[in-house]
């Protein structure tokens, strides 16, 4: 009886674990994305340097979000810099992506830009998806994937 007690004890603390570290990992995720939404959608304008670097430029300052690869953990970090002053926003991301969009004939939103000059961007579309350490497969991923539209662009 106590064998069955303590197994019981010890598999509902490590679900507990699991739950909680995927939940916080999801707190985090959904930080970084809000952040992301609410600089994009408040921007005036936004010029892109390369397909892993932009900076939306609004009437109190300039933003840039850029990521490299960590080597040395096979990871992306993603980065957020304001005024030249970097903040590490994550630093487990699987993937990384932005795609820029521009506005096409009759007012819709479809027409990728791919490649330079970066021009005419009207919308930003933000992948990520980042890795939640011991909680073993399939829980170990957290996606995202939204697009912004910045407010003030014509």
């Amino acid at each position: 009886m106590i064998v069955i007690m303590l197994t019981l004890v010890v598999n509902m603390n490590d679900a507990l674990y699991k739950r909680t570290t995927k939940a916080n990992a999801r707190g985090l995720a959904a930080m970084v994305d809000s952040i992301m939404y609410a600089d994009i959608s408040a921007a005036d304008s936004v010029a892109v340097s390369s397909d892993l670097d932009f900076t939306v430029r609004t009437a109190s300052s300039n933003v840039r979000y850029y990521y490299n690869y960590d080597g040395s953990t096979q990871r992306y970090r993603l980065y957020r810099s304001v005024s030249g002053s970097p903040l590490l926003l994550g630093k487990k991301f699987t993937e990384v992506r932005f795609k820029y969009y521009a506005l096409s004939s009759y007012n819709t939103l479809d027409s990728e830009i791919t490649g330079p000059p970066y021009t005419g961007i009207r919308r930003v579309r933000v992948s990520l998806n980042s890795v939640v350490e011991n909680l073993g497969s399939p829980d170990s991923t957290i996606s995202s994937d939204f697009s912004v539209c910045p407010a003030h662009v014509l």
